[in-house]
């Protein structure tokens, strides 16, 4: 590119208040097999990267149908370039476009279980309640206590002293050794399933 024609280039993107550049990563021909190496962050930061691509050559390419595109000498460096639309769409049927986390819908299986895996939480999370509420009307844990996640797992706050009234797995006490975490014998089994479909 001459001189002047980087200027005119440059100027025309200064007054350009759209540019696309929100994610971009340099890509080239190592690129591809990090992505299959580091998963689907990876395979995400390239659907991002691919994104952005599309959208400056959209820009760049503005009016060049009428035959006169709105930046003339940036139209021509985007002649030819590959920007792999069908990448972006197939990488966004599997992955959320905002997020980048696997969608339930990515495969059969994988739905089923996500489905299952809110099942058996939501049957723990009853259970425990259940537990809890019984606990607190006999005095054995206090009103304000609720459940809280240790190691993965719902447990239930008790204090030491009353730490046999509740029949279940201990799995973890607090720094002042005044609370200890409780994971009540009737969801044990169930947090168990969890951690394989988890996996």
């Amino acid at each position: 590119m001459e001189k002047n024609q980087y200027s005119t280039a440059k100027m025309a993107l200064m007054e350009q208040s759209s540019i696309p550049f929100t994610v971009f990563q340099f890509i080239d021909n190592r690129t591809v097999p990090l992505v299959f190496s580091k998963g689907f962050l990876k395979l995400f930061d390239l659907k991002r990267s691919l994104s952005t691509i599309i959208e400056i050559v959209k820009l760049f390419q503005t009016n060049a149908e009428e035959g006169h595109p709105l930046y003339p000498t940036l139209y021509q460096l985007t002649e030819g370039v590959e920007t792999y639309p069908h990448i972006v769409r197939h990488v966004n049927s599997i992955l959320d476009p905002k997020t980048g986390k696997i969608k339930d819908s990515a495969s059969v299986e994988l739905m089923s279980i996500r489905s299952e895996l809110a099942q058996a939480e939501g049957s723990v999370t009853r259970t425990l309640y259940s537990i809890l509420h019984s606990a607190q009307s006999e005095g054995v844990v206090d009103k304000d206590v609720s459940p809280t996640l240790r190691d993965g797992r719902l447990v239930i706050p008790v204090q030491p002293g009353m730490k046999r009234k509740i029949k279940g797995i201990v799995h973890d006490e607090s720094a002042t050794g005044r609370t200890v975490f409780i994971e009540p014998a009737e969801v044990v089994e169930a947090n168990n399933h969890i951690r394989e479909l988890e996996g």
